[in-house]
């Protein structure tokens, strides 16, 4: 499943009618977007909202950007991106968190909004490439990233995550040296303990306006209609 995006008509066309938008997280959700919970067995592999919220406004130079994925009228998700970053040793177009609430996984509301966030980092002028990270083993989130498109650089981030590229624009698949090339500068092996996760703020092509939450910059709502077929 992806949301079809047609840039030259401005609208996302529906599958069916299920709208999934990105929504600044402000005091009129905050409470809700709290709440979501991923199952136990994914507990090890992503953090609560609170805890991302409360590492984003920790890491000030990865200056996260943030939403809450909705389902029409009903908080479903969070998700967090660095964009451009603010030191060295941060990942600039990096997907940083991916929450999606145990009761409404299995139904195309992950694969949505990364449909959304590659759209973004589309608009983002000279941006190629798109990257996130993730721990391994039993409930981990790499087969779905995998699924999407992502692949594996053979390095480990993050106190031994795995790191993920997805290449934006692909006529081909890149050649290793290639690969190794379009790497970012920032990222480093796991024995360091110098690369972060970061980002900036939103570029115009997400209709996104500066919030304050908790420290951290949310952006402002991004739609698209979606099919929950996957």
């Amino acid at each position: 499943m992806r949301a079809a995006w047609s840039r030259a008509a401005g609208t996302r066309h529906a599958y069916r009618s299920c709208v999934v938008t990105l929504r600044p997280i402000d005091d009129a959700n905050r409470e809700a977007v709290l709440a979501l919970r991923v199952s136990p067995a994914q507990l090890n592999f992503v953090s609560s909202v609170a805890d991302s919220l409360e590492e984003a406004a920790d890491e000030p130079h990865g200056r996260a950007i943030c939403w809450a994925v909705y389902d029409d009228d009903t908080p479903v998700g969070f998700v967090m991106i660095s964009d451009e970053v603010g030191a060295p040793g941060y990942i600039p177009q990096y997907l940083w968190k991916l929450l999606i609430d145990e009761h409404h996984q299995r139904k195309g509301y992950g694969t949505a909004t990364l449909d959304l966030i590659v759209d973004y980092f589309r608009g983002r002028s000279g941006v190629e490439v798109m990257w996130t990270s993730a721990g391994q083993g039993e409930g981990s989130p790499i087969p779905f990233y995998e699924r999407y498109g992502f692949e594996r650089t053979g390095e480990l981030v993050f106190d031994d995550e795995v790191l993920l590229r997805l290449q934006l624009y692909r006529t081909q698949k890149p050649s290793p040296a290639e690969s190794a090339h379009r790497r970012p500068r920032s990222v480093t092996p796991s024995s360091s303990s110098t690369t972060r996760r970061g980002s900036s703020r939103p570029s115009s092509s997400a209709s996104a306006s500066r919030m304050g939450v908790s420290g951290v910059v949310a952006a402002g709502a991004v739609s698209a209609k979606h099919s929950a077929s996957s």
